[in-house]
């Protein structure tokens, strides 16, 4: 299922973004 790890990617996406900005 892509649809688990994409969700998962963007979870992770949004902790950079959080950390980065």
């Amino acid at each position: 299922r892509t649809r688990e790890r994409a969700r998962k990617i963007k979870e992770e996406l949004e902790r950079l973004s959080g950390l980065v900005f």
